[in-house]
């Protein structure tokens, strides 16, 4: 009996070495980032593999902006490269868990967001702009003005939304969880439009031809300062990981960006 209660013993150090082994390994040679993957060009999932993709966590693929920058990351940090497929409303608990690095998912370092996470300093700044039917008498809008009165929305807990309070007498409809959902429903004439940046929204309009996107000249289009225009890296507050990643950005050229 005592024999086996210490071989019992063993076997349990055992576990414990391998498990705490193995969480040494995540926390000293991977780099783990949480993202949407479903916020193209930025960030999407597919299901086939190629020289641009790369695994998620659990199954598919990723590949965007986002995710073009992160294995530029890893690589410079000599760590091997986790992507963490996660709902846009769960990134900030997944880094203040400690079960992701970083997000790099396309997310603004607004005031409100600078209370729970800190950011890099930033690596793409974009416009933004309303995604419309093609046939509704918004799609020759030139400024906001134009957009008055309509039923406009944009994704939840995002400047994209916060910006339709902009629009004069606007009706703001609910907001979605995901961009996809906004396409179905401008698709479908349950809102007029959303509020879309640049990149994304030319991006829908290839696939979705009866959607047009509209960008506005300086001065006509949504009032936003450069915070909210900019994309940066989000990480848990007092995380060391800040100023390896901003000398890393530094290092990544205007023309690499692009």
């Amino acid at each position: 009996m005592e024999t086996i209660k210490k071989i019992s013993v063993l076997m349990l150090a055992a576990v414990l070495m391998l498990t705490t082994a193995s969480c040494g390994k995540k926390d000293s040679e991977q780099f783990r980032v949480c993202m949407e993957c479903d916020f193209a060009p930025y960030n999407w999932t597919q299901e086939s593999e190629n020289e641009f993709t790369y695994p998620i966590e659990g199954g598919g693929f990723a590949d965007g902006y986002d995710v073009q920058i992160s294995k530029i990351i890893a690589d410079k940090m000599g760590k091997e490269l986790v992507i963490v497929k996660t709902d846009w409303d769960g990134l900030t608990m997944s880094v203040e868990s400690g079960n992701t690095d970083a997000i790099i998912a396309c997310m603004s370092p607004t005031e409100e967001r600078k209370l729970t996470l800190d950011f890099t300093d930033s690596y793409c700044v974009y416009q933004y702009g309303m995604m419309v039917r093609r046939d509704s008498k918004y799609a020759n809008a030139k400024c906001i003005d134009d957009l008055a009165g309509g039923t406009f929305s944009g994704q939840l807990n995002t400047v994209l939304y916060d910006l339709c309070d902009q629009i004069p007498d606007v009706n703001k409809a609910q907001a979605t969880d995901s961009v996809p959902t906004l396409v179905v429903q401008a698709n479908s004439g349950a809102i007029d439009g959303f509020v879309c940046e640049s990149f994304s929204g030319f991006l829908i309009e290839e696939s979705n031809p009866d959607l047009v996107y509209i960008g506005f000249e300086d001065g006509k289009g949504f009032d936003c300062d450069l915070g909210d225009r900019s994309v940066a890296i989000g990480i848990k507050k007092g995380s060391p990981l800040l100023s390896e990643l901003n000398d890393i950005l530094a290092e990544i050229s205007d023309e690499e960006r692009d």
